[in-house]
């Protein structure tokens, strides 16, 4: 589905180009919240039959978690909580190391990781599987949140 008209949101333009390939896979855009020619604080919820990807950008930073379809949004898990999950910890990515003001570079990084793993982790986010699971995805956030606070303050005393 194409939403509003991209000329006077290139947020969205970008999101659909980055994320087009969601489309092919049954996925499609069910909210936008992207106020008028704004560049902050918008969300784009991607829905498929089994799960919600919801791509937003809060303070400069965009991010993209995953949560069931007939879940609270609010029970959601990134995409970089995932990767760490379903690599049993082997795999960690970071955050965003260039110019935040670059949203197409973040929208591409991110696009870059679904494709790579959307395969492996939307099964997760079956409403049942994501119910046993939920408690095991807390733990690995919690890993990963220390671990991304231990790389980020490595180099402070």
């Amino acid at each position: 589905m194409k939403t509003m008209n991209k000329l006077f949101n290139p947020i969205l333009a970008d999101v659909e180009y980055y994320f087009g390939f969601l489309f092919d896979k049954g996925y499609r855009i069910s909210q936008v919240d992207i106020p008028f020619l704004a560049t902050r604080r918008w969300t784009v919820l991607f829905e498929s039959s089994e799960c919600v990807i919801k791509i937003f950008e809060d303070q400069g930073t965009i991010f993209l978690v995953f949560a069931p379809l007939k879940q609270r949004i609010d029970d959601r898990i990134g995409l970089e909580v995932m990767i760490y999950y379903i690599s049993q910890g082997q795999k960690y990515i970071g955050e965003f190391e260039g110019n935040h003001r670059d949203w197409k570079k973040q929208l591409e990084r991110l696009a870059k990781f679904l494709v790579e793993y959307l395969e492996q982790i939307t099964p997760y986010f079956e409403i049942n599987k994501f119910q046993q699971s939920y408690s095991e995805f807390l733990a690995a956030q919690k890993e990963y949140e220390k671990l991304f606070m231990k790389k980020r303050f490595s180099g402070l005393s």
